[in-house]
């Protein structure tokens, strides 16, 4: 029972886009290639950075004697990548799966089932952490010579050692998200917040990244004895790593001893909370008068509630809302203080207004509340199907939330952009008007997309959220989109003014979406009713 479980698990993760709809033409070779180019220039993007910072500590490192510092030095930041990336789906894979009740009822052991996601958990946290340890092994490979045969094999068991800390770290946050999630009410809300402090606490050190490499280098043997007497699990890697068999021995062995430890303390609470958080745990109900509604609010308020009932939506979706209205809030407070860098910079005020304009575009493409919003009904699509509305309603009440909850930040942010680069009220009428127009295009953009690539049978909100087609079209394509435009008008900049050129891209993006609007109007309702 277990392989199975084990073969569904690995399906799920590797092929689930490519699982036919109701088209037996489906080819599933398709959205694997894409996904394989997507993540593929992804991990070189980010791979190119942590390499640059890994040949930055590798020599001094190893020049002084001390190898086993630099990976312990890289694998901390191989840990701390692997526990942000994979702990934040972590909870919803382990403890929300759609299937649990499905799997509970029939007669299997919990803990086998327990057993099949921390595979998928593992193997989460095995990619993120590859993402810094292969850059750095590289590193390692290329400036040190004369490895022996030990010395060149003992750096890949460090990888073993690195993922079994991310699986242990991600399962026990898991496991105390769950046991708060139980206890608390409103507990989508409390995951946001925890999420985005650590988020901030990621990218406060990510900014502080660079200073310290640099001190580190400039001392190493200050940073070893630090490493030695607060970090030791990791300074005893670091000597395995190096070629030291014994010590790397003795961390496999306690890494699996705490895996096994990690894995029986979830396994005694697996049923108990898997149970009390599905949507088949007994909740009290309370008889109250219920407010009559137009047909309009009453499916806003069930997306809404939709929204606001995942932490996993709210905190992936409407991320770049919260971002929008930081940086605002920075800019009013700040702004003085990038006005000054500005003026010492031979921009005109068209450039200027087309670089605040291409920030809005990226920023925007991060707020992808449409993208995902049908294929999130998943098999209860139905319920809605069946009510006494038009498929155009159900579909305009999604376009509203993206508006509603995006054109604040987006408003606000543009606002401020204006205010610190002083552009005059031409300016910035165009402006405002290409972002808006931008905005709709991408609301508009990603629920076409969703339509037409829907993802309606999964068992964990973590997929369409994040890893749909249509998600990554509209964050990786709004960015590409923006770089495109960019690009196009350095290559018109002498036979093309900046208001010319952004009053063509805003008619030609309102154009788009007055012929998306009317496609929505045929052919969308028409396959909406169909899935």
């Amino acid at each position: 029972m277990l392989r199975a479980l084990l073969k569904k698990q690995l399906l799920e993760i590797f092929c689930r886009e490519a699982q036919p709809q109701k088209s037996k033409k489906a080819n599933k070779a398709k959205p694997l290639i894409m996904y394989g180019l997507v993540y593929l220039l992804v991990f070189a993007s980010v791979g190119f950075v942590v390499f640059q910072m890994a040949d930055l500590l590798c020599v001094p490192f190893t020049a002084a004697g001390f190898s086993w510092l630099y990976f312990a030095v890289m694998g901390l930041m191989a840990i701390a990548v692997g526990v942000i990336g994979s702990v934040f789906s972590t909870y919803s894979s382990l403890y929300l799966a759609k299937d649990n009740d499905f799997l509970l009822a029939m007669p299997i052991k919990p803990r086998t089932i327990l057993a099949s996601r921390i595979l998928g958990v593992f193997l989460t946290g095995f990619v993120f952490q590859l993402v810094v340890m292969a850059p750095a092994l590289a590193a390692y490979y290329i400036n040190v010579q004369g490895l022996s045969a030990v010395q060149i094999i003992m750096p890949l068991a460090c990888l073993i050692v690195i993922s079994l800390i991310v699986l242990c770290l991600s399962c026990l946050l898991g496991w105390l998200v769950a046991l708060i999630g139980v206890k608390l009410k409103g507990k989508s809300y409390i995951t946001v917040i925890f999420s985005l402090a650590f988020i901030v606490a990621y990218y406060v050190l990510y900014s502080k990244a660079y200073t310290l490499l640099n001190a580190m280098a400039a001392n190493p043997a200050a940073t070893a004895v630090k490493v030695k007497r607060y970090l030791y699990p990791l300074y005893k890697m670091g000597l395995g790593a190096a070629g030291d068999v014994a010590d790397m021995l003795i961390c496999l062995l306690c890494c699996v001893a705490f895996s096994v430890l990690v894995y029986g303390v979830l396994a005694r609470t697996f049923l108990r909370i898997a149970t009390a958080t599905s949507s088949s745990a007994v909740k009290k109900t309370k008889i109250e008068d219920v407010k009559g509604a137009s047909v309009s609010s009453a499916l806003f308020r069930k997306e809404l509630k939709r929204f606001t009932s995942s932490a996993t939506y709210m905190l992936n979706c409407g991320l770049g809302s919260v971002i929008m209205s930081v940086v605002a809030v920075v800019l009013f407070i700040k702004g003085h203080k990038l006005a000054l860098l500005i003026n010492t910079l031979p921009l005109s005020s068209g450039v200027l207004m087309l670089i605040a304009v291409a920030f809005m575009y990226t920023s925007l493409s991060m707020s992808y509340i449409s993208a995902p919003s049908v294929s999130l009904e998943g098999k209860n699509l139905w319920l809605i199907q069946s009510l006494p509305v038009s498929p155009m309603q159900i579909l305009r009440a999604k376009i509203k939330l993206h508006l509603v909850l995006t054109s604040p930040p987006t408003a606000l942010l543009t606002v401020a952009l204006l205010y610190v680069l002083r552009l005059n009220l031409g300016y910035a009428i165009l402006a405002l008007a290409s972002v808006g127009a931008y905005l709709v295009f991408m609301c508009i953009l990603g629920l076409c997309l969703n339509l037409k690539m829907p993802n309606l049978n999964w068992t964990n909100e973590t997929v369409p959220v994040k890893q749909s087609a249509p998600v990554t079209l509209c964050l990786m394509g709004g960015w590409g989109l923006t770089a495109a435009l960019g690009g196009l008008y350095w290559v018109l900049r002498n036979s093309v003014s900046p208001a010319l050129y952004l009053g063509a891209i805003t008619l030609l993006m309102g154009a788009a979406t007055f012929a998306m609007c009317i496609w929505l109007k045929k052919r969308g309702t028409v396959i909406f009713a169909s899935l």
